[in-house]
């Protein structure tokens, strides 16, 4: 069995004009990054590391074999077997074999032609490095951020054919279903950590596209690999920043431009924020503590700390804060200058009722959980101040974090920002969710403490 190998470092970074990526923004250049590949598009056979694979790229690998392009100029990672043995593989590294050659030329050139049945090797969002079937044809879905994704990309029951139950029409279950209709004639294999493979059996779908190994389709390497069945682990890191997964699900699924529409759209935020940035320390951005109900320090890839580094601010884990639970005391001495709560249910969340209803829960727990939410804070400088945010799960995490970022950037930065968040957000749920009330939730989705006050006053009152 061919060792696993685990990508552990960037060691040289393409000097190509990009956007400042999710690592870049959260250290600042102080410390080592949090995700070992900087770029975007994590398909080797980028190799000039844009969003594009392309003739540039089949050039580029060129000048590499003909010494034209040397140095640090090569975007190369050092990857670790699972003995503990490391090895570099560059970008241009098309077949990841070790070495960059004309089979990488002649594999690009496929690649560019998009010729049906090649092997494409690939970063996943644990840093694996991971190997599918070109194109995805027959798909299956097993994470709420990928449904979102897909939907974006254009896929439909057409090339997804099976889901997992938070998606199926599974009695008691079915918590997303709502808002991905376009996968509602795809069959369901349950649970999306621990799927019925056997339910699979006669019909296997050629792919599984979930989130991290830690948590979804655990065992889907070893039990569907055997069959043939590749595990794409989506690099959505985890989740707030999604620009990657979106490009390399674009070339994957042959709707690239679907996917750029995306790209472009978020790139409006994140880009602007970026240039903006890039020069300030992290110690001299603005502190915000991101936390789901206040009782925790999270780390990175968790997607509560991603949208806010993107807008610009240093976190706990930043500051040197070690991740785990916290008291209120803890928060206090922390002194923050910005708060983020972050609730479950809302707009691309399970929801038990109306809008109005789901707020109303998410308001409850807001002010009444004993010692965490507000009962956490409310003893802060941010809170007497007033600054703090509250945004729901759903727009939190995957593709539709970077309107959050463009809302958390405007209030932490005023008068250097000044996104229209309104018009984001409603030019994103015209788009990939046209059949869902976007003027009803928008003031549920994104508020800031008057607003939860007074509402919370009228609840009780």
């Amino acid at each position: 069995m061919d060792k696993k190998i685990v990508i552990v470092l960037v060691v040289a970074v393409v000097a190509v004009a990009a956007i400042a990526t999710a690592v870049l923004l959260m250290n600042g250049g102080e410390k080592e990054p949090t995700y070992e590949y900087n770029g975007r598009l994590p398909i080797f056979g980028n190799a000039n590391d844009d969003d594009y694979i392309n003739n540039d790229d089949v050039q580029f690998i060129q000048d590499i074999i003909d010494g034209k392009i040397t140095g640090s100029r090569v975007v190369s990672v050092l990857l670790k077997y699972d003995d503990g043995s490391t090895v570099n593989r560059s970008l241009a590294d098309a077949n990841a074999d070790g070495t960059v050659d004309s089979k990488d030329v002649e594999l690009v050139k496929k690649m560019v032609k998009r010729e049906h049945g090649i092997k494409i090797n690939y970063i996943n969002v644990d840093n694996v490095l991971s190997t599918c079937n070109y194109p995805l044809t027959s798909i299956g879905l097993a994470y709420k951020t990928v449904y979102e994704l897909a939907a974006a990309a254009g896929l439909t029951s057409e090339e997804v054919k099976w889901v997992c139950d938070s998606v199926g029409d599974v009695p008691g279950k079915g918590e997303l279903r709502q808002w991905y209709p376009q996968f509602w004639d795809a069959k369901c294999f349950g649970n999306r950590a621990t799927p019925d493979y056997e339910s699979m059996v006669g019909d296997m779908p050629s792919c599984i596209i979930t989130g991290t190994k830690r948590y979804y389709v655990k065992t889907g390497e070893e039990t569907l690999g055997s069959r043939g069945v590749d595990i794409i682990r989506l690099p959505t890191y985890e989740d707030g920043w999604a620009v990657p997964g979106m490009l390399m699900l674009g070339y994957l699924t042959d709707n690239e431009d679907k996917a750029k529409k995306y790209v472009d759209m978020a790139d409006s935020v994140y880009k602007t924020i970026a240039k903006y940035v890039e020069n300030i320390p992290m110690m001299d951005r603005p502190f915000v503590f991101a936390s789901h109900n206040a009782s925790a320090v999270v780390d990175y890839k968790n997607g509560y700390l991603e949208p806010v580094v993107l807008a610009g601010a240093s976190t706990a884990i930043d500051r040197g804060y070690p991740k785990g639970n916290v008291d209120a005391e803890t928060i206090k001495q922390m002194d923050p200058e910005w708060i983020l709560l972050q609730p479950w249910h809302g707009l691309l969340e399970q929801t038990d009722g109306s809008v109005t209803d789901t707020f109303i829960w998410d308001l409850k727990k807001l002010y009444e959980d004993d010692m965490k939410s507000i009962q956490a804070i409310d003893h802060t400088n941010a809170y007497y101040n007033g600054k703090v945010l509250m945004d729901t799960q759903g727009v939190r995490m995957g593709a539709a974090s970077f309107i959050l970022t463009a809302y958390i950037a405007n209030h932490i930065y005023p008068g250097v920002f000044n996104f229209d968040v309104e018009k984001l957000y409603k030019d994103y749920m015209t788009a990939y969710h046209p059949g869902v009330d976007a003027d009803a939730w928008f003031e549920y989705t994104y508020f800031d403490l008057e607003f939860a006050d007074k509402k919370y006053k009228e609840l009780i009152n």
